[in-house]
Parts: structure tokens; C-alpha cells; sequence
């Protein structure tokens, strides 16, 4: 058995962006690792570039779905991982050559149930940003990191995401990421955190959070939120207070979703459709006269088109 299980979905992407992300898992410092490639709808150069680094490395194992997901592919690696812990990584992204070392030992010297690295995020132009600087308390890493969050240099432990059933909720394009991790830190008594920069995220023109900005895009916050707040009812540290304060904020991200998403006359039909189906009346009563001058010139057209 691995020490780790790295899972790389991989979906329409550059030949040299996969060829880059794949190398730097060759090249780490720590060898004790498995890579499950998964091929989710594939072009036949991804399934060329991925079957070369299986072919010279054992260590790399490729699977097949033909269903275009990010969180379906992470789940199909989730079921055969082996490795004691998983680490993720996008097929446009890469690793430090000591990305694997650090976080192994990181959870290995810290007894943590969740190991987090600090990312740097590269634009197409090669501007850099390190995204994140923690500090030396757990309240800080939380405060920062869940309010707009991806498993970008997480290391889980395999044992939590099988014995609770953790997996990402599939056909979420937005918040997947948030999803899972707010599931995975009902299970933490302990996290560790380095500022060590491990991973490496390309921020280019055909990133999802860059093309999302329709009805769809409000669609998907709400489901999204919908799907926190029932992981939320289902954990018994939550009062009923904290449940329907949860339903409340629910209610709020849809509507400011909907405020923000710039939609036509058909998309806000689709949008209205879902968020009547998915809202209750009465909380949308309670934010309606929350955000009354902010709303009301669209709440007319969400309710009576």
C-alpha cells in the first residue's frame, strides 16, 4: 500500500499544461506514492499523454468515465485509492518537487486529521500571488481558507473520507471543493498548516469560476449552499437555531446570487423555477423584506413571470 494517493482528474486541457502537471509528480522527492489519472470525457491526446506516463511509471494508473465531472472523476479515484492519504491535483496544475514530502510530514509529525500548504496562483501573463498566509492559530487557517476554498494543497487521511462516506457532490460546477471540506472538518480535532508553498494554480481564461456568470451560475451557488446546509441538519454539534440560521443564509447567497448573475428572460425563468422549488416561502417572505430596496425591482419578475 502507498503512503499517498494523488488523484488527477483529467478534462479538456492543454497537452503541455498536462504534460507539466504530470512531470512534476516524477520528479518529487518522495516516492512513496500512487497517481490515479482519471479520464472524464477525454480528448485523444489526453488519453495519449496520460497512457505515456503509465506506460514508463507504474506508480501512474489510469481510469476511464465518459461523464464530463470533476467531482464524479475525484470519486471514481477515491474508490481505488490505497494510499494512507490523498492529496488532489488539477490536470492544469502542478506540484513543488517537495510538495509530497512536506505534506506527508506535515500529517506524519502533527497527528492531524487535515494537513493544509499554502498555494501560488500564476496567471497567464506570469503574474504570481501566494493566496494564502496562515498564522499560528487553527481559528486563523479556518477564517481564511473556508469562506472561498479549494482542496488545493489538502492532504486528507483516506480513512475519514471512507468510514464517514465523504465524497464531492456530483454535478455541482461551482463549490464542490467547499462542499467536501465542510463535510471533511465535521471529523478534525486537529489541523495542521505549513506556508510552505506546495501547489501551483494556473488561473487562465478557461477556468470555471471565469465562465460561470449566467443563471447557471446562480443555480449553482444555491445547490452548493443547499448541499452544506443538509450536511449541517445531519451533524448533531448543530442546534435547530443553527439549522435555520443555516436556511436563512441559504436563502440570502440565492438571492444575492440571483441579484448578481446579469441573466436573460429565459434564465431567469429557469432560475426562478429552481429557487421556488428549492427555497421555502417563508424565508423567502423573511429576505424579501431584509433586502426590499435592493430587490425589489427584480422580485416582481422572480415571482410572477
Amino acid at each position: 500500500m502507498s503512503k499517498i494517493t494523488v488523484i488527477v482528474p483529467i478534462h479538456h486541457v492543454s497537452g503541455s499544461f498536462l504534460d507539466q502537471c504530470l512531470s512534476s509528480l516524477c520528479l518529487q522527492t518522495f516516492k512513496d506514492f500512487e497517481a490515479i489519472l482519471v479520464l472524464n470525457d477525454a480528448t485523444s491526446k489526453e488519453q495519449t499523454i496520460s497512457q505515456n506516463f503509465c506506460d514508463k511509471d507504474p506508480r501512474f494508473k489510469l481510469f476511464k468515465i465518459d461523464i464530463a465531472d470533476v467531482s464524479t472523476a475525484r470519486n471514481v479515484g477515491l474508490e481505488y485509492a490505497q494510499g494512507k492519504y490523498i492529496i488532489f491535483l488539477d490536470c492544469d496544475d502542478w506540484f513543488s518537487e517537495d510538495a509530497l514530502q512536506k505534506l506527508y510530514n506535515l500529517m506524519e509529525t502533527s497527528l492531524a486529521e487535515i494537513g493544509i500548504a499554502n498555494t501560488q496562483k500564476i496567471w497567464d501573463n506570469e503574474k504570481k500571488q501566494i493566496l494564502f498566509k496562515f498564522y499560528d492559530h487553527e481559528e486563523d487557517v479556518l477564517l481564511k481558507r473556508i469562506p472561498n476554498v479549494a482542496v488545493w494543497g489538502f492532504i486528507f487521511k483516506k480513512d475519514i473520507i471512507k468510514n464517514k462516506h465523504i465524497r464531492f457532490q456530483e454535478g455541482l460546477k461551482l463549490s464542490e471543493d467547499r462542499v467536501f471540506l465542510f463535510e471533511y472538518y465535521l471529523y478534525c480535532k486537529r489541523i495542521a498548516f505549513t506556508n510552505d508553498v506546495v501547489y501551483f494554480y494556473r488561473q487562465h481564461n478557461a477556468s470555471v469560476c471565469n465562465v460561470l456568470h449566467t443563471h447557471e451560475h446562480a443555480i449553482q451557488q444555491i445547490k452548493a449552499a443547499t448541499a452544506l446546509h443538509e450536511i449541517l441538519a445531519k451533524s448533531p454539534e448543530y442546534s435547530k437555531k443553527d439549522i435555520e440560521h443555516s436556511d436563512r443564509i441559504l436563502t440570502r447567497m440565492g438571492m444575492v446570487a440571483y441579484i448578481n448573475s446579469g441573466t436573460t428572460k429565459d434564465g431567469i425563468k429557469q432560475l426562478r423555477d429552481f429557487f421556488l422549488t428549492n427555497i421555502s416561502e417563508s424565508n423567502i417572505i423573511f429576505y424579501y423584506c431584509w433586502y426590499r430596496a435592493k430587490i425589489s425591482a427584480f422580485i416582481g419578475r422572480l415571482l410572477h413571470l
